[in-house]
């Protein structure tokens, strides 16, 4: 994302919320191969006016709609996963 975000002329509140990548992955202390159990996909076409790419224009964010539908969805996702496993928030060491 930041040969995206970081082009001219750069919205203040744009780049800052951006990085290369993310992930999260449910890891235990045993030992042994490395195996994907689950993983929780989603979209919301509802606000895509909210972040948007238009060619050879720069990027352009409403930042108080994409981090509240983050801070609303994220963690949904993180419940989902552990509600299939049968796994409880505080039975997990760090999130």
């Amino acid at each position: 994302m930041s040969a995206i975000a970081l082009r001219e002329p750069m919205e203040r509140g744009v780049a800052v919320l951006f990085g290369d990548g993310a992930g999260a992955a449910l890891v235990t202390p045993d030992h042994g191969p490395l195996e994907l159990i689950d993983v929780e996909l989603a979209s919301d076409g509802a606000y895509a006016a909210d972040l948007c790419l238009e060619p050879g224009r720069p990027l352009t964010m409403n930042g108080r709609s994409v981090i509240l539908q983050a801070a609303r969805k994220v963690p949904a996702a993180i419940r989902a996963v552990l509600e299939r496993h049968a796994i409880a928030p505080p039975d997990v060491a760090a999130f």
